[in-house]
């Protein structure tokens, strides 16, 4: 931390924008403790994914990658596709964009699809019009 910065001078740092569970799960994956079990649950995955890139936590983001492209379905694909758009890894975007693709082709219904905004879902909505 920079010298002249608050959180040097007291040595603690407060991150007030993630629930307390978030932070213990990122903090206990610095230590090589395994987070396997707390990301089961989807909501997990989506705030460690956003603490991790907040943070820039590139190595924690990549070990998270594989854990949305893994248990993708019609349940979560919404969940997971707000989250990757709001953190903006590329290759991520582009794996919802197909999967949601796949989902609409197949006719297989989508939960929590209104959590994306209309303009994404007009956006999905048009390639299929064509």
């Amino acid at each position: 931390m920079k010298t002249d910065m608050k959180e040097k001078a007291e040595n603690k740092v407060e991150i007030i924008e993630f629930e307390p569970k978030i932070v213990e799960a990122a903090i206990a994956f610095c230590y090589d403790q395994n987070i396997s079990e707390f990301l089961r649950r989807e909501t997990n995955l989506c705030g460690l994914f956003q603490f991790a890139n907040k943070y820039d936590m590139q190595v924690f983001m990549s070990f998270l990658e594989p854990y949305f492209t893994d248990t993708v379905s019609p349940k979560n694909i919404c969940l997971f596709t707000a989250t990757v758009f709001l953190t903006s890894p590329q290759k991520l975007q582009e794996f919802c964009r197909r999967i949601l693709t796949i989902f609409v082709k197949q006719g297989i219904q989508i939960e929590n699809i209104q959590i994306l905004g209309n303009d994404f879902v007009a956006e999905l909505s048009e390639k299929f019009v064509k």
